[in-house]
C-alpha cells in the first residue's frame, strides 16, 4: 500500500495481482486485476503515475486512471525478490508523453 505524496489517493496491492486506487474519502477509483505476483508500488513524484513491480522484476507504469503507460523489466539479482522501488530524485527531466522521470531505482537485499 502507497499513498501519494499529497496524501489524496491510495493505491493498494496484492500479492495475487490485484489492484485497487483510491481516494482520501475511501471512494474507489479504479481496480483491476493483472494475475501476476505484485511485490511493489510507488507513486511518481508528482502523482500522476504509479510504479507497480512483480516479484520478477518487471515493472508496469500506469497513470493515475489506471490506463497502461509502459513495462520495464529491470534485472534480478541473482534471483531474489525486489525489496525496494523508488523514482531516481536525482532525475529532474520528464518524459513528455508519459509524465514521470525516465528513470527508475529497484532495490535487492543480498
Amino acid at each position: 500500500m502507497k499513498w501519494s505524496k499529497d496524501g489524496e489517493k491510495v493505491c493498494i496491492i496484492y500479492d495475487d495481482g490485484a489492484v485497487i486506487v483510491g481516494s482520501v474519502n475511501g471512494k474507489r477509483l479504479w481496480g483491476m486485476e493483472l494475475h501476476v505476483n505484485l511485490r511493489l508500488v510507488e507513486w511518481s513524484p508528482g502523482g500522476q503515475s504509479i510504479l507497480i513491480c512483480t516479484s520478477k522484476g518487471q515493472c508496469l507504469i500506469f497513470n493515475s486512471l489506471g490506463n497502461p503507460l509502459s513495462t520495464i523489466f529491470l534485472a534480478a539479482s541473482g534471483g531474489l525478490p525486489p525489496v525496494g522501488i523508488d523514482w531516481c530524485k536525482g532525475n529532474e527531466s520528464h518524459d513528455e508523453n508519459f509524465q514521470f522521470p525516465k528513470l527508475v531505482r529497484l532495490h535487492y537485499f543480498r
